[in-house]
């Protein structure tokens, strides 16, 4: 294993435009305006025009914000001449009146060399959804996908509006990446399936969430070449257990597994953990997600606590994914040698609809798979089948055949009197 410091990774293709902008800006970064760019199609004014949004809250940015290409007749093509290999594609969007063209009014689709990213996307809803759900607190927003460009050393990025409707974009980045940092490595362990898709040169992703647990937020140009964004993780967890945040400024020590680009210091150098009476609750996060999608899970660990390095085989826990046990035994400290080396663990995970993995374990008699595995000793089999039972019937597809509420209070108050008889039931009965 060689050791190495944190050094910046120098992408080969690094394109940042202020879209609907005809001059070059700087604020923490140098955007160029699109107007006239060798990246647009000749007749740009005659199929887009510019726009500035009618109001800009204060929270947000004027670069690229402040500006926007809309485009309402027909399909628009960004292209990027750019070397073969993995690249980050960021699109930003800023949901505004632009020219007495309604946001709510704005459906389109996106595309990407043969990928398709976004189809009939509102970014209204989409911000308006992040900003109830406590995601954010600002209507601006940026979607982030990852893409092979392959011996095309081309990447297009094509708008097409929905009919009767417009589409918009305030600005467009494209980076290079590593070529095995998210594509072609180490096989993810799968979660609640035997196999299913990898990460080959033929697979786009896109990014949901980039958390830093224990930690503040890590700016784009905290990272460590790509410009990725790293957001604390204390607003997804679930109940009032967060666990502790010990952090400390030791150098981290990168190796050939686990590169200098993996992630910031920053990230290495803070964590979450467990304190006291450990074993009596779960550290738990939620995370909402689109159903219908495969998810690979990257988790990083390092150990950065000097006293935890005597404590072999002890500090051992297990990891759940939507229930189902992704680690059994995870012991961090035999994974990495001694203080500073960071490893990440990939794992994915087949999203399917709660409901219909609900009515799936109650047909199956597999209720235990969807509850809570601190749970399983405590509940009464009787219990858990009249509560699904209950569930089961309130998810059928025709309403008519869901039951009044007064059926479905009796149900669960029929279930709490089987827990009830079987907590005084004797152990050995």
């Amino acid at each position: 294993m060689t050791i190495s410091i944190a050094q910046p990774f120098k992408p080969t293709d690094n394109f940042i435009l202020d879209c609907g902008s005809s001059s070059a800006t700087t604020s923490d970064r140098k955007w160029d305006g699109d107007y006239q760019s060798k990246f647009v199609p000749s007749n740009i004014t005659t199929i887009s025009f510019s726009s500035n949004p009618h109001y800009l809250d204060p929270s947000v940015p004027v670069t690229p914000y402040s500006t926007a290409r809309i485009f309402n007749s027909s399909s628009f093509t960004y292209t990027f001449p750019v070397s073969e290999g993995p690249k980050f594609l960021r699109l930003y969007f800023y949901p505004a009146t632009y020219s007495d063209l309604n946001a709510n009014q704005s459906f389109f689709s996106v595309s990407s060399n043969g990928y398709s990213l976004l189809t009939n996307f509102s970014a209204f809803l989409t911000a308006s959804f992040l900003v109830q759900s406590g995601s954010t607190q600002v209507p601006y927003f940026v979607k982030e996908f990852l893409i092979q460009v392959k011996d095309t050393q081309t990447l297009n990025v094509m708008f097409t509006p929905s009919p009767n409707s417009y589409a918009f974009i305030n600005g467009i980045e494209v980076v290079s990446m590593p070529e095995n940092l998210y594509f072609n490595a180490k096989t993810p362990k799968y979660v609640n399936q035997i196999t299913g898709p990898g990460t080959e040169s033929d697979t786009a992703l896109e990014n949901v969430y980039r958390l830093n647990m224990g930690g503040g937020q890590v700016s784009a140009n905290e990272d460590t070449g790509m410009y990725r964004s790293w957001y604390p993780d204390k607003k997804y967890i679930f109940g009032a257990a967060t666990g502790c945040t010990p952090g400390y400024s030791i150098p981290i020590m990168y190796t050939t597994e686990t590169p200098n680009y993996t992630a910031p210091e920053l990230v290495y150098q803070t964590q979450r953990r467990m304190c006291i009476l450990a074993d009596k609750y779960n550290l738990t996060w939620i995370l909402p997600v689109d159903s219908g999608f495969y998810y690979m899970l990257r988790l990083h660990f390092c150990n950065i606590i000097p006293e935890y390095t005597k404590m072999i085989n002890m500090v051992v826990f297990k990891i759940f994914i939507n229930n189902q046990t992704a680690e059994g035994a995870a012991d961090p400290f035999t994974w990495t040698p001694g203080i500073g080396p960071p490893i990440v663990q990939r794992v994915r995970d087949e999203q399917v609809n709660l409901a219909d993995w609900g009515k799936a374990c109650y047909r199956n008699e597999t209720l235990l798979e969807i509850i809570d595995p601190k749970l399983h000793s405590e509940i009464a089999p009787g219990c858990l089948m009249k509560f699904g039972e209950v569930a089961n019937s309130c998810l059928h597809d025709e309403g008519s055949e869901r039951p009044a509420m007064e059926e479905v209070v009796w149900g669960l108050e029929f279930a709490l009197k089987l827990q009830e008889a079987a907590e005084k039931m004797p152990e050995n009965q």
